[in-house]
Protein backbone atom coordinates (compact mmCIF):
# COMPACT_ATOMS: atom_id res chain seq x y z
CA UNK A 1 0.00 0.00 0.00
CA UNK A 2 2.72 2.19 0.54
CA UNK A 3 4.51 1.81 -2.45
CA UNK A 4 0.84 3.07 -4.13
CA UNK A 5 1.40 6.22 -1.67
CA UNK A 6 4.75 6.95 -2.97
CA UNK A 7 4.05 6.57 -6.74
CA UNK A 8 1.36 9.23 -6.40
CA UNK A 9 3.61 11.65 -4.82
CA UNK A 10 6.04 11.36 -7.62
CA UNK A 11 3.47 11.73 -9.93
CA UNK A 12 2.28 14.99 -8.36
CA UNK A 13 5.98 16.29 -7.36
CA UNK A 14 8.43 14.80 -10.00
CA UNK A 15 11.22 14.78 -6.62
CA UNK A 16 12.85 11.58 -5.26
CA UNK A 17 13.67 13.79 -2.46
CA UNK A 18 9.63 14.24 -1.61
CA UNK A 19 9.27 10.44 -2.10
CA UNK A 20 12.48 9.59 0.51
CA UNK A 21 10.86 12.34 2.95
CA UNK A 22 7.65 10.32 2.87
CA UNK A 23 9.77 6.90 3.19
CA UNK A 24 12.11 8.16 6.12
CA UNK A 25 8.79 9.50 7.96
CA UNK A 26 7.15 6.58 7.39
CA UNK A 27 9.72 4.01 8.83
CA UNK A 28 9.96 7.01 11.68
CA UNK A 29 6.56 6.57 12.43
CA UNK A 30 6.34 2.97 12.25
CA UNK A 31 9.41 2.41 14.95
CA UNK A 32 7.69 5.24 17.57
CA UNK A 33 5.03 2.36 17.11
CA UNK A 34 7.02 -0.83 17.34
CA UNK A 35 3.36 -2.58 17.93
CA UNK A 36 1.89 -4.46 14.81
CA UNK A 37 -1.65 -2.82 16.41
CA UNK A 38 0.52 0.74 15.47
CA UNK A 39 2.05 -0.42 12.30
CA UNK A 40 -1.50 -1.58 10.76
CA UNK A 41 -2.96 1.93 11.93
CA UNK A 42 -0.32 3.82 10.18
CA UNK A 43 -0.99 1.92 7.00
CA UNK A 44 -4.97 2.20 6.93
CA UNK A 45 -4.18 5.61 7.41
CA UNK A 46 -2.43 5.68 4.25
CA UNK A 47 -4.56 3.39 2.48
CA UNK A 48 -7.23 5.79 3.56
CA UNK A 49 -5.23 8.77 2.21
CA UNK A 50 -4.59 6.99 -1.03
CA UNK A 51 -8.03 6.58 -1.54
CA UNK A 52 -8.92 10.33 -0.46
CA UNK A 53 -6.50 11.85 -2.77
CA UNK A 54 -7.51 9.94 -5.73
CA UNK A 55 -11.22 10.36 -5.61
CA UNK A 56 -10.44 14.17 -5.40
CA UNK A 57 -8.61 13.65 -8.49
CA UNK A 58 -11.49 12.48 -10.19
CA UNK A 59 -13.90 15.13 -8.85
CA UNK A 60 -11.23 18.16 -10.01
CA UNK A 61 -10.65 16.38 -13.78
CA UNK A 62 -14.81 16.36 -14.10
Amino acid sequence: MFSIFLAYIYKKTNSVFCCAFFHSLYNTLTTIFITNIGSLIIELLLALLCIVLYYNEKIKSK
